[in-house]
């Protein structure tokens, strides 16, 4: 071989002229190289496709449930600590502050329209002296209501409603 002739760009050998053509070859056989280059492609794409379907089925799988709220202590109505409740009665109905009123009524403004019917203000609710007496329908509504509200459930169920199969 002589020192003159290029240099294979695959094994690094001298290559020979060829007796027929004009050119040099390589004196080793070399499989075609666009094949190799798709069998590169093929793998990476088949990495990437795995990689996607691991994504996909361990990453979206878990739900991440938010921790439900317990309240370890009444908060303060003026200077009571009682949350606005000053006594529940025997038929399960209670009496409250007209700050508790004031916050039911907020909170039917915010989440009335998952309830049919739709609870108006004041509604279920009788004013005793300087309080006001809520019934027990209503009082299951204003602490379900205030639950939501601790665990920021979206205010509007028309726009948040899930979809039913």
């Amino acid at each position: 071989m002589r020192r003159g002739n290029p240099i294979c760009p695959i094994c690094r050998e001298y290559m020979i002229k060829e007796i027929y053509g004009q050119g040099y070859r390589c004196i080793y056989p070399h499989p075609d190289r666009t094949a190799q280059k798709l069998k590169r492609i093929a793998l990476a794409l088949f990495f990437l496709s795995a990689l996607l379907l691991a994504m996909c089925a361990f990453g979206c799988t878990s739900t991440i449930t938010p921790p439900k709220i317990h309240d370890t202590q009444a908060s303060f109505d003026g200077n009571a600590q009682n949350s606005g409740f000053i006594q529940y009665n025997e038929d399960g109905s209670a009496l409250i502050t007209p700050h508790a009123r004031d916050r039911y009524n907020g909170l039917v403004d915010l989440y009335g329209a998952y309830f049919k019917p739709r609870p108006k203000h004041d509604e279920g609710l009788v004013q005793v002296g300087s309080n006001w007496q809520i019934d027990a329908e209503h009082l299951v509504k204003f602490g379900t209501m205030n639950r939501w509200r601790k665990e920021g459930k979206p205010t509007d169920p028309i726009i948040h409603a899930p979809i039913l199969p």
